[in-house]
């Protein structure tokens, strides 16, 4: 078209440009699966991260309010249960887990998670194994996708239902 600037036509491929990246997106948070696939996904999105030694693949699930039962009684002394975790996972090698007897309990915007499991890693040369029960506790809260698209994410908030005894250094 004569007596149109340049200016008007990268204006007009930017917003375009904008216009599919949002639409994509929304179509995203609306095509999502239920919730109890979800919440399998962001447990298998942890595991992975945990053998491939790449912490923010689990701390991303990871709730800022997280707890565990280890950040109480004598491990009061972590400050920031979070951090905690990250920490261990820079420091240590998963090379093994194995999670089975998966139970999802879905209330609102609550879920219980039950399950087996069977792991091996490495921390400051020490091998150490765990074969026991694993309890989370997840919610669903509020995330934005490209800063302004409402995005919920199920993260845990609570870990713990470890059997010590069943953890073994070898």
């Amino acid at each position: 078209m004569p007596g149109r600037s340049p200016k008007f036509y990268i204006f007009v491929i930017a917003a375009a440009f904008l216009a599919i990246v949002i639409g994509g997106n929304v179509v995203g948070v609306m095509m999502k699966p239920g919730d109890e696939a979800q919440i399998r996904e962001a447990i298998e999105t942890m595991r992975e991260a945990s053998l491939a030694g790449r912490p923010g693949g689990v701390l991303e699930y990871l709730s800022d309010s997280f707890q565990s039962e280890w950040t109480e009684g004598d491990y009061e002394g972590f400050v920031n249960p979070k951090a905690e975790v990250g920490r261990f996972l820079r420091q240590a090698r998963v090379t093994r887990i194995q999670l089975s007897d998966l139970e999802i309990q879905v209330e609102g915007d609550k879920a219980q998670v039950t399950c087996s499991m069977d792991a091996d890693f490495e921390l400051a040369s020490m091998k150490s194994s765990y074969k026991g029960p694993l309890q989370l506790v997840m919610k669903r809260e509020p995330t934005k996708r490209l800063f302004i698209i409402p995005d919920p994410t199920w993260k845990v908030t609570y870990a713990g239902g470890v059997d010590m005894e069943s953890l073994r250094a070898y």
